[in-house]
């Protein structure tokens, strides 16, 4: 089934964009189906097609009046509501009588049911069919691609590799296997090279499972060497999650195998081994076949996971030492900086003294942790050493701004430590210098508010832009037991199945991908906008109905994607900073006391203001609510059977959390730290750092996700502040920090 978005939020539908929804779609002042167009169009953006139930047969026609690609939109719903035949008479018809971008999609979805349904004699005669009518290139494409696919079900091998032929070097790993079985079954003299092409350079996947599968049935695994079979054996257990029948057969298979062979191969054997949790066996295994840097990092990571740290060090220091690439010495540098943080914060300065990096971006979460941990031992020189270490870090400009939020968090804490008496030196200095470095970020910000007034004004992000997480994220989660300390791998091979929606949207016809908004049809629509190289123009169009239609979660996500090469103006800014659900929550905010700008940031950062969301932890709602919590405040409102998924009770819920939290503590910040990590843990937390101003304690929280969260939301409170009260930054900074 195709992805929908079938939650029932609650949004305003202005005039002005109802009106702008009827010129997309080109309809006409009648009915349909019995009701107004306004009032179809209405239901639709709020998720309710019910009425389509009324429709059937010849009546389904009617589906134009909406618009020329209505009966394609259409089929969504159907389709959700399941009513499968409904949804294939409505792309039927939009091939029959429709035009455009949406008469060729409706093709590739009525294939795509075939295929569903493994209806493959049905499928290659649509197919032939559909191909003369299909004229956009990337949707021709797809026609062939399902004419493919068709024909391989039905060993039609001969008519096959044509087809092939024309579709090499689409990225489509599955047409590898057709091509390899196809040749097979023809006795093509090349097939033997085609399945090792597959086993030998390509990742784990149930497509091997498949090739496996047909080498059994087919008899035909004896063309292959002994470890080259037991290899493709290992490959299938691996794709299905048998470990120990895969791990087997790698020790009987890897060690036979050619060093030319084994060397691409090695990432994803010590991978199996540490997925299995069975490191130590790993690295006896593949330890003596290690023979250049790639293998000397796998070696490493499983002799450290097997508690060989000397032996891992090691291994490190000559990927370091010997590697060409810049980003495995990287990895390699990272792996023993971790190394030396577990024996302790002298030895990690240590090492990271004589590092030298080639992007200091990759490095920015394990600094991040290893400065928390300095603040919450209270290691004031170790900073001020930290902060001369990382003075000599620049950035190349694709990453500069978050490779250097950390010297901006050392300076803005060597400030205050110099502020506090804890360290010489002028604090001003040292608050220039983070302004300077993350205007628009959290220690930019921090760092203003503390320089005098007529100098804090001159520090502000270029164009507008802030430092911190995009909308792109998950809301916040409860923060994890430990953080984990790998390093990323890299060199892992993107997967994936290429299809229409992969087409860039700067091809797609506005119309046609607007056309999903304006059916409600909001996350399709957002799933189809988010091409790498989508139109600016086009994302900001889209933003603009979504936000109109309330559908803020989607539309703080095509900004995030906007912002990365579009204009910033106070439009873009009001966008990006939506005042969702604002009625109700100015009035929570007025009753409870709480700055409107802060608690505006709070639903943004937890839920983008969609009121259905559901965390994986439980939490629910605007303001994402555990409901065990939930029930308590509520008790105190006198509301007995809270709904959290409706916006106006859970924005009062919410707001009497917080508010009962910044009453038990000292002021804004502590109360954010408990609303996202519990009043348990920060009562340890204080414990811990007792006598610690309230800034230095966020610095020294063991948690990076519950450090962020605060961050995220002063930050956006500083914009809220000032794009709807007001409030000059600095001032917005004193309500977490009085």
């Amino acid at each position: 089934m195709r992805d929908i978005d079938c939650s029932f939020r609650k949004s305003r539908l202005l005039p002005f964009l109802l009106l702008s929804v009827l010129s997309l779609t080109q309809c006409r002042a009648e009915d349909l189906w019995g009701l107004p167009i306004a009032q179809v169009l209405e239901r639709l953006a709020r998720g309710d097609a019910s009425f389509l139930r009324e429709a059937s047969g010849e009546a389904l026609a009617q589906a134009f009046r909406l618009g020329p690609g209505s009966p394609y939109y259409l089929s969504f719903w159907a389709e959700a509501s399941g009513d499968s035949g409904q949804a294939r008479a409505l792309l039927a018809l939009q091939w029959e009588k429709g035009r455009g971008r949406w008469k060729e999609e409706a093709a590739l979805a009525l294939l795509a049911g075939h295929a569903a349904r493994r209806e493959w004699a049905e499928a290659e005669s649509q197919a032939r069919r559909f191909l003369p009518g299909l004229r956009s290139p990337e949707l021709r494409r797809g026609g062939e691609r399902a004419l493919a696919e068709a024909l391989y079900w039905q060993r039609k091998d001969a008519e096959l590799l044509p087809w092939l032929d024309r579709l090499a070097g689409s990225g489509d790993e599955e047409l590898l296997l057709f091509r390899a079985a196809a040749s097979c079954r023809l006795n093509a003299p090349d097939w033997p090279e085609l399945f090792r092409v597959l086993f030998f350079q390509r990742q784990a996947s149930g497509l091997h499972s498949r090739a496996w599968s047909f080498l059994q049935l087919e008899e035909r695994l004896g063309r292959f060497s002994p470890a080259e079979a037991a290899f493709f054996g290992a490959k299938a257990a691996l794709a299905e999650g048998r470990a120990a029948e895969a791990l087997d057969a790698l020790e009987s298979s890897f060690p036979e195998l050619s060093p030319a062979l084994r060397a691409p191969l090695l990432p994803e054997a010590a991978g199996a081994f540490l997925r299995a949790r069975q490191p130590a066996r790993g690295a006896r295994l593949l330890g003596p076949l290690v023979e250049d840097s790639n293998g000397a990092e796998w070696a490493g990571r499983l002799a450290r996971r097997a508690g060989e740290r000397a032996a891992a060090e090691a291994a490190f220091r000559r990927v370091a030492r010997d590697s060409a690439v810049s980003a495995q010495r990287d990895r390699a540098s990272w792996l023993l900086l971790d190394l030396a943080r577990e024996r302790s914060a002298e030895d990690f300065l240590a090492e990271m003294e004589g590092q030298a990096w080639a992007d200091p971006d990759y490095f920015a979460d394990i600094l991040e942790q290893e400065i928390s941990a300095m603040v919450a031992r209270r290691q004031w020189a170790l900073l001020a050493r930290l902060r001369t270490a990382m003075q000599r870090v620049e950035a190349p400009g694709a990453v500069q701004q978050r490779a250097l939020a950390p010297r901006a968090r050392l300076a803005y804490l060597q400030g205050r430590l110099r502020e506090l008496g804890d360290l010489e030196g002028d604090p001003l200095e040292s608050f220039r210098e983070a302004a300077r470095l993350d205007p628009g970020g959290y220690h930019g910000r921090l760092s203003a508010a503390r320089l005098p007034a007529s100098e804090s004004a001159a520090f502000q992000p270029v164009d507008g832009r802030e430092e911190e997480e995009t909308a792109e994220e998950s809301p916040p989660q409860a923060p994890p037991a430990s953080a984990s300390e790998e390093a990323p791998a890299g060199n892992a091979a993107a997967s994936g199945t290429s299809g229409t929606t992969g087409a860039a949207a700067a091809t797609v016809p506005e119309a046609f991908l607007l056309g999903f908004i304006a059916h409600g049809l909001y996350q399709e629509g957002y799933r189809r906008l988010l091409s790498p190289r989508a139109e600016p123009g086009l994302l900001l169009r889209a933003v603009r109905e979504l936000d109109g239609r309330g559908q803020y979660l989607q539309s703080l996500r095509l900004l995030a994607r906007y912002l990365e090469g579009g204009p910033v103006t106070e439009e873009v800014l009001r966008l990006y900073y939506p005042r969702g659900f604002a009625e109700a929550l100015e009035e929570v905010c007025r009753e409870e006391s709480l700055p409107p700008a802060v608690f505006f940031a709070l639903v943004r950062e937890e839920s983008h203001f969609d009121p259905a969301i559901v965390s994986s932890a439980g939490a629910v709602g605007l303001t994402q609510l555990l409901p065990e919590t939930a029930l308590e405040v509520a008790r105190l409102l006198k509301i007995e059977e809270p709904d959290l998924r409706d916006p106006g009770q859970n924005l009062r819920i919410g707001a009497r959390h917080l508010a009962r939290l910044a009453a038990r503590s000292k002021d804004l910040s502590r109360a954010l730290l408990a609303y996202n990590a519990g009043s348990g843990r920060l009562r340890s937390w204080e414990r811990g750092a007792a006598g610690l101003p309230s800034d230095l304690l966020v610095e020294a929280v063991p948690f990076a996700e519950t450090r962020r969260y605060v961050r995220k939301i002063l930050i956006s409170a500083v914009r809220y502040g000032q794009l709807y009260y007001g409030l000059a930054p600095r001032d917005t900074v004193r309500l977490f920090y009085p």
